[in-house]
């Protein structure tokens, strides 16, 4: 109460990146320009409820209203969007910065008024077909809270008469239809929808020999990431070897996300605890995959040298090896074969015959001693559209 439009407004961006854990958070001037001439219908609200005295005395409308048209003309990615709808799900707390942004009154009140009245006209049926709070805008986005699980951002821009996007509402009636996650979905009795929350088992690590106190230490450094197994007769035997069990769902979080931070320690940890170092998410990607990505070049040697994980498995979002901004780590990798380059040139040209993926290796290696993953990948990015020149130009290929 008394800020100005712009301290207000900077407040509000503030609290928008602490959501989104200081991912991309922008602002349209276009949009804003646009609502501002194009508002007479909210002109005409505003001051319909100054009449019903809805706001305090010598309220400004046209400032009032600016804020709002503001407030209309944020801008996000659905990486950004993504975590603040995580965040809701996850009771208020940032899960990538761990900061408390929202009370647990707070995330109850505004996911309640999501479940009720923010789909526009469509809310009622949303809210009965889907059961999940959820938030559409015009632009063609579709915010989604799975509450204790997950937060969605997808954007498909042509919408339907409610203006709602078409695809979107699709994907979130699918979603319910595979996915037990509908508020009133019977957790125990449901048979016919998978619940990933129960599957995937548990992966299963042995500590010891140590006493009962060093026992309960190593346990509370560890939970809730660690589950202890019902304890044998001699479990406070000071040679007693102590099982625990981690969610291999959690597992898996935590392995990629130590490759993806570089955290070699980590690592180290995880591969002395008998964790899966090639254990794969839902897109079929391992450490290797992500901290070859993200250049961490000791996090990579650490895995092919260390661990010994498979160097050439592939993932469903880069089964090539030419996702753009791969770095280069053929010294720990190795060159491309004969076999990879032709089954590059076919992932990469998906309606070329198998001959042309032939002739590509061969004139390939037949010009390049030594060839890693991207080079390649550069090289069928500046010949996206053309194969045939991928294969005539192949001398010059860096």
């Amino acid at each position: 109460q008394g800020a100005s439009n712009a301290e207000r407004f900077d407040y509000v961006m503030n609290f928008l990146k602490r959501m989104a854990g200081n991912e991309y958070v922008g602002f349209s001037n276009a949009t804003f320009q646009s609502e501002r001439e194009s508002g007479d219908r909210n002109f005409a609200i505003g001051y319909y409820l100054k009449e019903k005295k809805c706001f305090p005395d010598g309220t400004d409308m046209t400032s009032v209203l600016d804020f709002y048209f503001q407030l209309c003309s944020i801008e996000v990615t659905c990486e950004s969007a993504s975590v603040m709808a995580a965040t809701l799900a996850n009771g208020g707390i940032c899960p990538i910065t761990g900061e408390r942004v929202l009370s647990p009154e707070a995330v109850r009140n505004t996911l309640s008024l999501m479940h009720s009245c923010s789909m526009y006209d469509f809310s009622g049926q949303f809210a009965f077909h889907v059961g999940l709070p959820a938030k559409s805008g015009v632009a063609g986005g579709i915010l989604l809270v799975v509450p204790n699980v997950m937060g969605i951002m997808c954007w498909s821009p042509p919408l339907d008469k409610m203006g709602n996007s078409v695809r979107g509402i699709q994907f979130c009636t699918d979603l319910v239809e595979l996915f037990n996650f509908h508020n009133y979905d019977n957790l125990k009795h449901f048979a016919k929808k998978h619940d990933p929350r129960r599957e995937g088992g548990d992966q299963w690590f042995f500590f010891g020999p140590m006493d009962y106190e060093s026992l309960q230490q190593e346990l509370a450094l560890k939970a809730p990431l660690w589950k202890k197994v019902a304890p044998t007769e001699s479990h406070q035997d000071s040679s007693t070897t102590v099982v625990y069990r981690m969610d291999k769902v959690k597992s898996v979080i935590n392995l990629l996300f130590a490759a993806y931070t570089g955290d070699v320690s980590a690592m180290r940890r995880f591969a002395l605890s008998s964790v899966d170092m090639e254990q794969r998410d839902y897109d079929s990607r391992t450490a290797l995959h992500v901290a070859a990505a993200e250049g961490h070049t000791e996090v990579v040697r650490f895995l092919l040298e260390a661990c010994k994980v498979n160097p050439v498995s592939r993932d469903r979002l880069d089964p090539a090896l030419i996702r753009p901004g791969r770095v280069d780590l053929k010294q720990y990798i190795g060159n491309c074969t004969h076999g990879q380059l032709t089954q590059m040139f076919w992932r990469f040209y998906p309606e070329e015959p198998a001959s042309e993926a032939d002739r590509f290796a061969e004139q390939a290696l037949a010009v390049h001693s030594e060839i890693s993953a991207a080079q390649v990948q550069g090289h069928f990015l500046l010949h996206k559209m053309d194969p045939a020149g991928s294969i005539d130009n192949v001398a010059q290929m860096k």
